[in-house]
């Protein structure tokens, strides 16, 4: 686990993690699962003070037999909050992906900005399950949504890729990498003197958009 700033960085994460943040607090938390191994993982962020913001972004694989569960719950609570949860994560071999994303407005929130976003690929005889919950328990709310798909890869992309003199694998892990984008966590963070950026999450690349040198290096 790395921390910086606003900025909270938890690399293969495991066990259980409860944040709270306070009065016009911002926190921005990446989660980054690459490694090998089954693991579960649960994070609660709790936003008690007016103003708190709280991103969330998730990208995570699993191969072999490995299975990765992670439920991730944010807790608005006070004026003019706003969260965002973003999980995508890709399943291949045999393996098993679970992600649980939640969303509670409490009755004492008010003009809450609320997105829960989850997005699963599966390879092979790969499982993944998908469960984004949004409970609102109040009617004085800015935007409140969620969503989220489990599909297997579009097959006819390995195909335009391996036509192309692609191996499966190199097709593969070119997909797995655009659909998964460019963690903001591994990028040079700005200096003091910059101002603090709206939420916001690295860009994916949507499927229909995917191009590809017919000379690859």
């Amino acid at each position: 686990m790395n921390s910086e700033n606003n900025k909270l960085i938890i690399k293969a994460p495991s066990g259980t993690k409860r944040i709270t943040l306070q009065e016009n607090e911002f926190l921005k938390i990446y989660l980054e699962d690459f490694e090998v191994g089954s693991r579960d993982f649960q994070l609660e962020v709790v936003l008690k003070g007016a103003g708190s913001r709280c991103a969330i972004v998730g990208r995570v694989q699993v191969r072999r037999n490995d299975k990765k569960s992670w439920k991730v719950k944010q807790v608005v609570s006070g004026k003019n909050q706003a969260v965002k949860i973003d999980l995508h994560g890709t399943a291949e071999d045999s393996g098993r992906l679970e992600f649980d994303g939640a969303a509670i407005l409490e009755q004492a929130s008010k003009n809450a900005d609320v997105d829960v976003l989850e997005k699963i690929w599966l390879f092979d005889d790969a499982q993944g399950e998908s469960l984004p919950i949004l409970t609102v328990k109040t009617d004085k709310v800015k935007s409140a949504s969620h969503s989220a798909s489990v599909t297997p890869v579009d097959e006819s992309l390995l195909f335009f890729l391996e036509a192309r003199g692609i191996g499966e694998k190199a097709a593969k892990d070119m997909l797995k990498k655009g659909f998964l984008g460019k963690s903001k966590a591994d990028k040079k963070p700005k200096t003091a003197t910059s101002p603090s950026p709206p939420l916001s999450f690295c860009p994916i690349a949507e499927p229909a958009r995917l191009q590809c040198s017919e000379n690859p290096l």
